[in-house]
């Protein structure tokens, strides 16, 4: 699924850790309070499916899903630099398989913006990105 998939390569790409104790834990659809550096994602409308001249339906080729990447540090340079990274890692991703889907490609919708301080006073940015993968099973 694409929030797990994103989640692992950006493990593995050494951006923190999925659901760990690690300097930056990677969370899918929440963002707990604790740990203060965090990073979430969450996904949210997109556009439609492209469909095929051969499609039927249920069968679409591509889907096109957003995300939104959530970072969180009780350090604003720390979390600056961190969702500047991700955006640098993901913006303009092309043709990467991953976990078994093929990402065709994933594009930044904006740069990296600076959020409300949450109210543990903790520096919190976010990035949104546009994706065209193939369609989840």
């Amino acid at each position: 699924m694409l929030l797990d998939d994103l989640a692992d390569y950006l493990s593995t790409q050494g951006y923190g850790t999925v659901c760990s104790s690690g300097d930056y834990s990677i969370y899918v659809g929440r963002a707990p309070e604790v740990p203060a550096r965090c990073i979430a994602l969450f996904e949210y409308g997109g556009l439609p499916a492209v469909h095929t001249m051969s499609s039927t339906p249920g069968q679409a080729s591509p889907e096109q899903p957003r995300m939104q990447v959530l970072v969180r540090s009780p350090n604003y340079s720390s979390g600056r630099t961190k969702i500047n990274n991700i955006f640098k890692a993901l913006d303009q991703l092309s043709n990467t398989t991953i976990n078994g889907c093929t990402y065709y490609y994933i594009e930044a919708v904006s740069s990296p913006i600076e959020q409300p301080r949450d109210r543990n006073e903790n520096a919190v940015f976010v990035v949104n990105f546009q994706i065209m993968k193939s369609l989840s099973t």
